[in-house]
């Protein structure tokens, strides 16, 4: 049985059995023509009915419909009525939807715009539902019937969305058909997905519960000023009105959001570290909606989950950052399908997973790879080093990954940046690294227990790195002496080549040329012998240098003890002489 208001009743599934919901609604009957005849508002349960419902069943039924009716004509007047709100986090009075031509409607329009933004957004997400790892399913029916439940499971933020959208956004009724439907609710959704709620936004920020929210003065006290004008000329001085500041209500005009010339949003970036929004859950597949997204920045939150599925729909994603969140697996393969993905940051997170080589190697346009702070994470990344002719910053360090450098490495020539710091890669450096030469950070620093590490020795080659600001071979096993064309990295800020047992020979006159721009020298725990060169007293930017543990005479000159811009110098200086060294510190 159904009402003159059901066009189209949900099916059984969807509504789930005895349970309550915004509108009074009607269930489908089924095969057995059996099922929930009503649906009410707070808390009424649905009854069973039969093929003939009893006289009661029917009297009941129209009670419920009657007071439903009558529920949402009075919250709406309430609602549309309501001049004086409260700002929940200043505490300070605020005019409601002052200036905002939102709709009056009648409950049968609402509930006609209901079933309407439902079926349109339950047609929407079909396709995504079945992409999802979680709901996986061939059966058509059964996709639907997923996505209903989603969408109509009480207090889930798809519910939410499509309440707060029905009932209480400024701009409704949005013609069905309108893109601007599904990207409002999908947005609403990751409102209510991730805690939106317990944001702390400023009046300028927009978003759901905030757009009604006014830049003004105490409505109560202006009020009470204004009726004593007359009687205290010293309050009209000091009590004035202030101008009433509209805050955002078009989503493109929300905290963190961009949109292009045709109002889609094609950014979404929220940055946990400089706003009052703090993002709690997981990225639900609905995100995939937002079909024109080129950025995605959800850095600094307490995210978790994975990456659904259904969001390698986003072609034209060129910009992924989900860094300093709780993630503990992403889906490589299909972030691997994001054609246009030129930055991916998964870095601090804690994911424990295998990177293989077929899982990123079809970012022929990535730039950008940080997968860095995440000690469970393993694989060689190093092995889809070639696939990606443009990168420019790579950074492994901090994890289990495994591999070692290409011998082609030369042909990646935009290189800035290689870090793999702690990482447990082995290999060579390459000799092809001389045509690297925007090279600026070379940080294969090797792990702590030794178990790892780079092998053989430092090549002539790197004097040709002439942009290299920082180097690091720390803690490997390298067999070697220190090149004298170091000298030629005249912007070369830091180095260090401590704990490698196998370095042995001088430090070079060489590394002298670097007067101007060598800040630290750390070389501790090696075999390096002889003495310190004397052009080293003509540094003039130098601050910490460390000879800890080598075989370096420590009878260090009062010259170079002079360098003004020393702060930090270690040599195991017993029972020699050195009037500036922490003595035996390493």
């Amino acid at each position: 049985m159904t009402t003159a208001l059901d066009p189209a009743p949900p099916s059984r599934l969807a509504m789930g059995s005895r349970a309550s919901g915004v509108l009074c609604l009607a269930d489908d009957y089924g095969d057995d023509n059996k099922g929930c005849c009503g649906r009410c508002l707070v808390g009424i349960q649905s009854m069973l009915c039969t093929k003939k419902p009893t006289f009661r069943s029917n009297v009941i039924l129209q009670f419920c419909i009657s007071f439903v009716t009558l529920l949402i004509g009075v919250s709406l007047f309430i609602i549309s009525k309501s001049n004086v709100g409260q700002d929940q986090y200043h505490g300070a009075p605020v005019d409601a939807l002052a200036e905002i031509p939102m709709m009056m409607m009648t409950p049968e329009e609402t509930r006609a715009y209901w079933l309407s933004l439902r079926s349109e957004i339950l047609t929407a997400i079909q396709p995504f539902v079945a992409a999802d790892g979680d709901h996986t399913t061939n059966n058509n029916s059964n996709v639907a019937a997923v996505g209903s439940i989603l969408l109509l499971q009480p207090g889930a933020p798809m519910w939410q969305a499509l309440q707060w959208m029905a009932l209480n956004d400024p701009l409704r009724p949005l013609p069905i058909n309108d893109p601007q439907v599904l990207q409002r609710f999908t947005l609403a959704t990751l409102y209510y997905e991730w805690s939106g709620t317990r944001w702390v936004l400023q009046r300028s920020d927009g978003w759901l519960h905030s757009i009604y929210l006014y830049s003004s003065s105490s409505s109560s006290s202006s009020s009470i000023n204004n009726n004593n004008n007359n009687n205290n000329n010293n309050n009209n001085n000091s009590q004035t009105n202030e101008t009433l500041l509209p805050v955002p209500v078009q989503e493109c005009d929300w905290h963190g959001i961009q949109c292009d010339e045709e109002m889609r949003v094609i950014s979404l970036d929220l940055n946990g570290e400089d706003s009052g929004i703090h993002l709690v859950g997981t990225i639900p597949f609905m995100i995939a909606q937002l079909k024109y997204l080129q950025q995605l920045h959800l850095t600094g939150h307490s995210l978790k989950g994975t990456f659904p599925k259904g969001l390698a729909q986003l072609q034209a994603l060129t910009s992924l950052d989900l860094s300093f969140n709780r993630f503990t697996t992403m889906d490589y393969y299909m972030i691997g399908r994001l054609a246009l993905l030129q930055y991916l940051d998964l870095s601090d997170n804690q994911l424990r997973d295998n990177l293989t080589q077929g899982d990123l190697q079809q970012l022929v346009h990535l730039r950008d790879l940080d997968v860095s702070a995440n000690k469970g994470l393993h694989g060689d990344p190093f092995a889809m080093f070639l696939d990606w002719p443009n990168i420019t910053h790579f950074n492994i360090g901090g994890t289990s990954c495994t591999g070692s450098l290409p011998d082609q490495l030369g042909e990646l020539t935009y290189l800035e940046d290689i870090v793999a710091g702690f990482a447990s890669f082995g290999g060579t450096i390459p000799t092809s690294i001389a045509s690297c030469t925007n090279l600026k950070t070379f940080n294969m620093g090797g792990p702590d227990n030794g178990s790892a590490g780079l092998v053989g020795t430092i090549p002539t080659e790197i004097g040709k790195l002439v942009n290299l600001e920082f180097l690091s071979l720390s803690a490997n096993r390298l067999n070697s002496t220190l090149p004298t064309e170091m000298g030629l990295l005249t912007n070369l800020l830091v180095f260090g080549a401590q704990f490698n047992i196998g370095l042995h020979g001088t430090i070079p006159t060489e590394l002298g040329f670097l007067s101007n721009s060598l800040i630290s020298l750390y070389l501790q725990s090696t075999s390096l012998g002889g003495r310190l060169p004397t052009e080293f007293e003509k540094f003039t930017t130098l601050q910490t240098l460390n000879i800890v543990g080598t075989q370096i005479d420590g009878n260090i000159s009062d010259a170079f003890c002079a360098v003004k811009s020393l702060r930090d110098v270690r040599a195991s200086c017993l029972p020699e002489t050195c009037s500036c060294c922490m003595c035996g510190s390493g």
